[in-house]
């Protein structure tokens, strides 16, 4: 290989490297991967390369794979070598609060030790619960131990769940929520190119969706109703119409059989293909592919009065899919909605490209595999979340 033919590739394993170790920085070191895993990422980036080779026409013998690899390799176990090979990380709680809440949580994953018991030499962290601790206990703490890690038990347990416990949310906290116009404006870009590049596939579904629904039962093919989007201001949110015309507007639950779901609703629903007309909301501005669910205007009302912090998830614009949605999936009670919540609190406070694509990801199988929409889904006010 000419070392002008390396430039590319070596181009792209540096960027990659940097990239992974920039994405990582900002975790905390128990959620950070093992060396397994990145081994993972190697192997990705090697077949990232082999497919490249046709567009830059370059070759790569053998024994550049085996040098490159091995560097790459060394690069990421350099960069994130504590806790690699399965070693357990040592850990020392610092008071209570929730770091009994993440003792529970992690188990025998990793080692519990108290203050004084080890020294700080040989841990990987200290766990503390600077809510949980009042100005004077922390005062009295061994300053040297301030000179390492410390983890904040709170963030790290949100992470290992996935979502922000109500009872933890505090208003110092709100500063998470405020906007970040590189992210969004990144986001808008994004979700414009994949409605643009998915219109081939999307238009003709949509058509052969739209006479299924007109051949099935008599009435409107579009369903539109008012849903509660960003800033609380309310929009027309479009779907495809999976009841009955008489039934659609009636303000009551939708359950497993219910009569009034037609036998096209009932396909499209359990694929969420009732949701694609969203996709016009999409290019309009009202809605994003991901976000918080959309919800019923009447239907916020009363939440905000139940649960206070419910406003909080209209801080960000509502999405066709979400990360509540996938992990809580529908909920029709307040006890689910509170945790529901909890997901969408999540999302909003670490919204990012990454977490997006995850999400994106994550939702393909949901959609090919099937959702049990229909199991306590609504088209009408007072009636399920989502």
């Amino acid at each position: 290989m000419e070392p002008h033919q390396a430039i590319p590739w070596a181009s792209a394993w540096l960027a990659g490297s940097l990239t992974w170790a920039a994405a990582l920085r900002r975790r905390s070191h128990l959620g950070r991967p093992s060396v397994v895993r990145y081994g993972g990422r190697v192997v990705a980036g090697a077949v990232a390369a082999v497919s490249s080779q046709s567009v830059f026409g370059f070759s790569i013998s053998p024994a550049v794979w085996l040098a490159v690899g091995a560097l790459q390799s060394g690069w990421l176990v350099i960069g994130f070598g504590r806790g690699w090979f399965g070693r357990r990380p040592v850990l020392v709680a610092v008071g209570g609060g929730r770091t009994v809440d993440l003792k529970k949580k992690l188990g025998e994953q990793v080692e519990w030790f108290k203050l004084g018991e080890i020294a700080p030499e040989r841990v990987d962290a200290f766990v503390v619960d600077p809510h949980a601790m009042s100005q004077r206990a922390l005062a009295e703490v061994d300053p040297s131990i301030w000179c390492h890690r410390i983890v904040d038990a709170g963030r790290t347990l949100e992470e290992l769940q996935g979502r922000v416990a109500l009872a933890a949310w505090s208003g110092d906290r709100v500063v998470e929520l405020s906007r970040r116009r590189s992210y969004e404006r990144s986001k808008r870009m994004i979700d414009l190119a994949i409605v643009v590049l998915s219109a081939p596939i999307s238009i003709p579904l949509c058509a052969l969706i739209a006479l299924m629904i007109r051949l099935d039962s008599p009435g409107p093919i579009l369903f539109v109703q008012q849903r509660t989007g960003r800033g609380g201001r309310p929009f027309r949110m479009l779907k495809f119409r999976s009841m009955t015309a008489s039934e659609a507007e009636s303000p009551s639950f939708t359950t497993s059989g219910d009569q009034r779901i037609t036998r096209v609703g009932k396909l499209i629903r359990s694929n969420r293909l009732d949701e694609l007309p969203q996709l016009l909301n999409v290019l309009g501005g009202s809605m994003s592919l991901v976000g918080p669910r959309p919800e019923q205007v009447p239907f916020v009302e009363r939440l905000v009065q139940s649960l206070p912090a419910y406003d909080l998830r209209h801080a960000v614009k509502p999405g066709i899919t979400g990360w509540a949605q996938l992990e809580q999936g529908y909920v029709d009670s307040l006890e689910a909605t509170a945790r529901k919540l909890e997901y969408d609190l999540f999302y909003i406070t670490r919204r990012s490209l990454s977490l997006d694509v995850r999400i994106l990801i994550k939702t393909v199988p949901a959609v090919l595999y099937g959702v049990e929409a229909e199991r306590i889904d609504r088209q009408a006010p007072a009636t399920r979340s989502g």
